[in-house]
C-alpha cells in the first residue's frame, strides 16, 4: 500500500518532495508540519498541560501553566 503526502487537489506550493508517494511505514526525510506546526504544537502544550494537573494534582509545581 502507498500513500500520498498531498491532497486529492494538490498544491502550487507543494513541493516534489511534498507530494512523493511513499510506501506506509517508511520513515519521511521531513517534519510534517500539515497538523503541528508553532502553534498546534503551543496548543497541544497547553492542552495536555491542563489534563495533566487535573489528573495528577501534585505534579503542578514542576509544570508550566
Amino acid at each position: 500500500m502507498v500513500q500520498s503526502n498531498c491532497d486529492d487537489a494538490g498544491s502550487a506550493a507543494d513541493s516534489p518532495e511534498q507530494c512523493a508517494v511513499e510506501p506506509m511505514g517508511q520513515a519521511k526525510l521531513a517534519f510534517d508540519y500539515t497538523h503541528l506546526g508553532p502553534v498546534g504544537a503551543d496548543f497541544f502544550a497547553a492542552l495536555v498541560t491542563r489534563d495533566l494537573v487535573l489528573a495528577v494534582p501534585a505534579l503542578r509545581r514542576a509544570l508550566i501553566l
